[in-house]
């Protein structure tokens, strides 16, 4: 028997990144390569969804445009 599992508390990434941002304003000069692949998933809603079987879990990452 196949149970699937959908996360319902996921929270959009642009959330997360403006939190970071307060935090750390000494190492915005210093990340600035890291920053500019973040900026592909800014409006993307992240979905983690787990599957299980009997011999295996398998753990997906969907990203959901806004």
């Amino acid at each position: 028997m196949h149970h699937s599992h959908i996360i319902e508390n996921a929270q959009p990434t642009k959330e997360d990144d403006d939190d970071d941002d307060d935090d750390d304003d000494d190492d915005d000069d210093d990340d600035d390569d890291d920053d500019d692949d973040d900026d592909d998933v800014n409006n993307y809603l992240k979905c983690l969804i787990t599957v299980n079987d009997s011999q295996h879990i398998y753990i997906l990452t969907l990203y959901v445009p806004l």
